[in-house]
């Protein structure tokens, strides 16, 4: 191989899944979108790999359950919990 050779990347497109990122937020606020490996993922539908699929939603789910832990009336204490671990509570 020389200097110039590329390396192709086969992804199999028959396992790949649709990723879907809303357009808003649980405040109707427009989504930022989530990244993974600088490669932002913004509002809409993408077809990808399972693996990365599987990031994108763990993603998003991580992001709303932070914005519900907001609207939460009482103290978060898994967030406190976390504060403390890290040094910050």
């Amino acid at each position: 191989m020389g200097d110039n050779a590329t390396v192709a990347v086969k992804h199999d497109n028959n396992q790949n899944e649709w990723v879907e990122v809303p357009a808003t937020d649980i405040f109707d606020q427009p989504h930022n979108g989530v990244s993974v490996n600088f490669t932002k993922y913004g509002p809409g539908k993408h077809f990808l790999p399972p693996e990365l699929a599987g990031e994108v939603r763990r993603l998003l789910k991580s992001k709303e359950g932070a914005d519900i832990r907001v609207l939460q009336p009482k103290r978060d204490q898994k967030a406190i919990d976390i504060m403390n671990r890290t040094g910050r509570g």
